[in-house]
């Protein structure tokens, strides 16, 4: 084994990644080697998410497999409340952002007095606008979002209302991007019928 070049280890490691830790022993166990790795790096540690917690570094693997994103950039951006996944406010951005599927960046609309937002772009396909559902400093604050300590929500409030309308537009349009469907349906198109309605989960 220590004779492999550093190439081929590359590939292996590529290899392992492309398939599910659940797939078999083998895959399993070498994503357990890799959730080790995990566990002991500070860089990506997050409020004790995966120290001494593999499972959840193996999880995390099988998540960037089938939404094609890195391991490293999805522990960074992730965040568990309540058991449910969510992803930050940037990292949504990011994703639609490079995702082909909108003609530009998404960009943002405020309310005349500055209290409401709407994150909109438009479709690649067909130019449709598309926006997101506002979100205003009200709905903010009987969520208790500036009750919190050390809240941004008081220092920086329209840059909130962005990242809270980012959110919404992204589970609304995109939210396939994140659960790993579109790789999904690539990888098994032969076995879904794709005239039948997909349901999206929602990112919480």
């Amino acid at each position: 084994m220590d004779n492999i070049s550093l190439r081929e280890k590359a590939r292996m490691s590529k290899e392992v990644m492309s398939i599910s830790p659940f797939q078999n022993e083998e895959h399993f166990e070498a994503a357990q080697r890799i959730g080790k790795l995990i566990n002991f790096s500070t860089i990506v540690e997050q409020e004790g998410t995966y120290q001494q917690k593999i499972a959840n570094a193996v999880v995390l693997q099988d998540l960037a497999r089938t939404t094609n994103i890195s391991v490293f950039t999805l522990a960074r951006e992730i965040y568990i409340v309540k058991g449910k996944v969510g992803f930050s406010a940037k990292f949504h951005r990011a994703v639609c952002n490079n995702s082909g599927e909108f003609t530009h960046r998404i960009r943002f609309k405020f309310s005349d007095d500055r209290n409401s937002c709407v994150a909109y772009t438009h479709d690649s396909k067909d130019g449709y606008l598309l926006e997101s559902i506002p979100y205003t400093i009200d709905q903010a604050k009987r969520e208790g979002l500036f009750s919190k300590n050390g809240s941004k929500w008081l220092t920086r409030p329209e840059e909130m209302l962005c990242n809270r309308a980012t959110v919404i537009f992204s589970n609304m349009y995109a939210s396939h991007l994140f659960i790993g469907v579109e790789k999904y349906i690539e990888q098994n198109h032969n076995d879904i019928n794709m005239n039948e309605d997909l349901i999206e989960g929602e990112i919480v």
